[in-house]
């Protein structure tokens, strides 16, 4: 065994042994089991940690994991998008920018938008001409029945 491998076992018993001592002397406040009405203090569940990214607490605890979201936090909606240039004296916008060249209607007014062309008319298939009717085929003779074939040898 190499000097390294010793030094490595070593810290790791050490670090065992001293996780053991260390929750082996936190005291508990009262017994917690399964059955139904017993009373558990609930103040050693309650906690001051931050809950999310945008959460204030995160100041004090900037590597706690909820302060660094992660892959389930959203986060906060994103702002609407700001309304664009008014586009004309009637646009709602006006009321806000009177002053504004689209709104006095004035020669840069921007350009109206472009029609869509109408849709090409509609072609009607040419006319068909009427099916004939199935041809009747003339009467068929009966048929011969087979010759009587002969018996078992």
């Amino acid at each position: 065994m190499t000097r390294s491998i010793i030094v490595g076992i070593c810290t790791a018993i050490t670090n065992v042994s001293a996780a053991v001592a260390i929750t082996a002397a936190i005291p508990t406040e009262a017994p917690v089991n399964a059955t139904p009405g017993t009373p558990v203090l609930l103040n050693r569940f309650a906690t001051d940690l931050p809950t999310g990214p945008d959460d204030p607490r995160c100041l004090q605890n900037p590597g706690y994991a909820a302060c660094m979201g992660g892959p389930y936090w959203v986060g906060p909606p994103a702002p609407p998008a700001p309304p664009g240039p008014p586009t004309g004296p009637l646009d709602p916008q006006c009321m806000s920018m009177p002053a504004d060249a689209a709104c006095l209607g004035s020669p840069y007014l921007p350009p109206p938008p472009i029609a869509a062309p109408p849709p090409p008319p509609v072609v009607q298939p040419p006319p068909m001409e009427p099916i004939a009717p199935p041809p009747i085929a003339p009467p068929m003779e009966p048929i011969v029945p087979p010759p009587e074939s002969p018996g078992h040898i």
